[in-house]
Parts: C-alpha cells; structure tokens; sequence
C-alpha cells in the first residue's frame, strides 16, 4: 500500500467568512453624523443614575466624554442610564466625534 498523501489532498483548505473588517467609525454615514452632532461635546458630563429593572445597562460603566476646558476625551464613572448625551463608549468615537 502506498500511504503517501497525494498533493490534491494537501490542497484542501477550509474557508470562515468572518465578514467585514471595516471599523463603523470610519464609515461616511459615520463621520457626517458625527459632525453634525458636535454640540454634544459641549455638555456638561453627568454620571447619569442606576438603570432600572426594565432598562438595560451598557457593556461597561468605564465612558469617556469629552471636556471642553481640557480639550480632550476623559474617562469617568457613569452609573449605567440617564446622564448627558457627551457620552461615549470608546476613546476614539469621543476623538471623532469632538477632537
């Protein structure tokens, strides 16, 4: 017997479609959304309150917002619902979206 693999049976791969990798943020939608709602970026932050049973909380409670004395995106505490819409969940959406 020949145990000798042929080369059509090496060959063989298995493919995954993971979709797109295209980062939303970068998006044209995104960016024209973005700078039309810069007035956001002047309010005041607020760590907002505990969300009620019937309302779901966000991923984490770590946000950013962006602070107009400092001209720059700062992590703060945020309590889950209510608060400020100068309120983000990553960095660089706050960046994009007031820097």
């Amino acid at each position: 017997m020949n145990n000798v693999a042929s080369p059509e049976a090496e060959t063989n791969e298995v493919q995954i479609d993971v979709g797109e990798m295209k980062d939303p943020f970068e998006s044209l939608e995104y960016a024209q959304k973005s700078t039309s709602d810069r007035s956001i970026c002047l309010l005041k932050p607020n760590e907002g309150r505990t969300c009620r049973e019937n309302e779901s909380p966000p991923r984490t409670n770590l946000q950013y917002f962006y602070s107009n004395r400092d001209k720059r995106c700062k992590l703060y505490f945020y309590r889950g619902c209510g608060g400020s819409q100068n309120r983000f969940d990553t960095k660089r959406h706050c960046e994009l979206t007031c820097a």
